[in-house]
């Protein structure tokens, strides 16, 4: 029997780019997407706004804007309770670390700004800032992109990878507890490697699991953006 090939809900063609930046080689997706579960995660409702001074985002289909406006040391976070990534009987807001996961998303980011950090989180926690918590992600210091991750203690990795304002990148996290390893892809390239366990989230923690998307910046009048599109998490069984 031939599994069917599941659809991502972006359509053909951006699918087919998706899966090639997530390195799944297409023969295997049938089984991959068989033996996990999918989210594709909605950008234009849902989400609470939390910003301070004058920063203010814009939620719209297919990206999630936030940025901080001109008042210093202002702040600007998008953060929504994720689901079906828990265990039946404990809650399905949980997020179970024990399990595989594949985050994927692109980033954009405008204004350069030397005191701006921005950063995508799948946490334990729902509060702007370095992880505290167990969760895996990236943080942009201006336009550098760095892996962040949290197990015990916080984890970072440089990608090396500095971004061009107004322009995206596409971004691959592979979480595996099993091994225990992250991996960071950048543009479809493996840029930087997590192996310490104590930086890996690897077991179930009863506190709901929350997706962040934030800014902030020092007190400077610039005006950074910061925006993601397409994100989608799967987890396996």
């Amino acid at each position: 029997m031939t599994l069917p090939i599941l659809s991502l809900g972006y359509g053909p063609l951006h699918d087919k780019k998706i899966l090639q930046d997530a390195m799944l080689e297409p023969e295997n997706l049938p089984q991959l997407w068989s033996k996990g579960r999918q989210l594709v995660i909605p950008t234009n409702a849902g989400w609470t706004e939390v910003a301070t001074g004058s920063g203010a985002g814009a939620m719209a289909i297919f990206q999630l804007y936030t940025a901080t406006g001109a008042t210093n040391s202002s702040t600007d976070m998008y953060r929504v309770n994720v689901s079906a990534l828990g265990v039946a009987g404990t809650g399905y807001g949980i997020i179970n670390w024990a399990k595989k996961h594949i985050f994927i998303f692109r980033v954009w980011r405008a204004t350069t700004s030397a005191t701006t950090i921005g950063r995508v989180q799948l946490k334990n926690a729902a509060t702007i800032g370095a992880m505290g918590e167990k969760g895996i992600g990236i943080r942009v210091d201006n336009f550098a992109i760095v892996g962040e991750s949290y197990g015990a203690s916080l984890g970072t990795q440089a990608t090396g990878i500095t971004m061009v304002t107004g322009e995206d990148n596409k971004v691959v996290i592979i979480h595996d507890p099993d091994v225990p390893k992250i991996e960071w892809w950048v543009d479809g390239v493996l840029k930087a490697t997590e192996t310490t366990s104590a930086k890996i989230p690897q077991a179930l923690t009863a506190v709901q699991g929350t997706f962040v998307v934030s800014i902030e910046k020092g007190a400077v009048a610039d005006t950074p953006g910061f925006l993601i599109e397409f994100p989608l998490i799967w987890q396996s069984e």
